[in-house]
């Protein structure tokens, strides 16, 4: 079984399809619930999340999630961050906080609780105070979709399996802030996505 679902993750984003301009984003909150994108420690330690918000051509579920998290390297260093992935979840390979990145998939189509998918929860460690930590959404190293440089998820749409981007590559889509004092604010609005049509895609591989 867990062979099978290898062979579909590796079927849903190596040779998944290209789709337009969409809504869907991954977000990742300073809160368990998912309901803030800034927050602050209390005693060192606070409890964060990873959610992904279903919209537009997502909107009827998704099958594999591809990204990473990364943190401002001044703060990186004085954090101790742990993921826990969300059971739902068949399979995990990595971690978004690694340099790496994760992917991610469910054995079928999942569209979660009200369009909104919890991927995995994390703590936050402080072995030294950090200041204005920013965590930000970006594509995982290397996408495993070499026509789109992004962060990722592919919809339910067999045998296909479209990918789509959740942020452009190497934005600061969903830049979430630990212990703000003013001078970085978290920045929680979704950045539009316009991918790159089939026709443009022959014509890079032409030249």
């Amino acid at each position: 079984m867990k062979r099978k679902l290898l062979v579909h993750l590796a079927v849903a984003l190596c040779l998944a399809g290209v789709a337009n301009a969409q809504e869907t984003t991954i977000g990742v909150y300073m809160d368990a619930a998912g309901t803030t994108c800034s927050g602050a420690t209390t005693g060192g330690v606070l409890q964060g999340s990873i959610w992904a918000n279903l919209a537009g051509q997502g909107a009827a579920g998704i099958t594999t999630a591809e990204f990473r998290v990364d943190v401002d390297a001044i703060n990186r260093t004085n954090l101790n961050l742990q993921f826990v992935p969300d059971p739902s979840l068949a399979i995990v390979i990595g971690n978004p906080f690694d340099m790496i990145g994760v992917s991610m998939a469910w054995s079928a189509c999942t569209t979660g609780t009200n369009s909104r998918i919890l991927l995995g929860t994390f703590t936050v460690l402080e072995t030294s105070p950090v200041v204005n930590a920013e965590f930000t959404l970006r594509k995982k190293y290397t996408p495993a979709n070499p026509i789109l440089d992004c962060a990722m998820v592919t919809l339910c749409d067999a045998p296909v399996y479209t990918a789509i981007c959740v942020a452009p590559a190497d934005s600061d889509h969903w830049r979430a802030v630990l212990n703000s004092d003013g001078g970085v604010t978290a920045d929680c609005t979704p950045v539009a996505v316009t991918a790159s049509t089939w026709t443009q895609v022959k014509e890079i591989f032409r030249n």
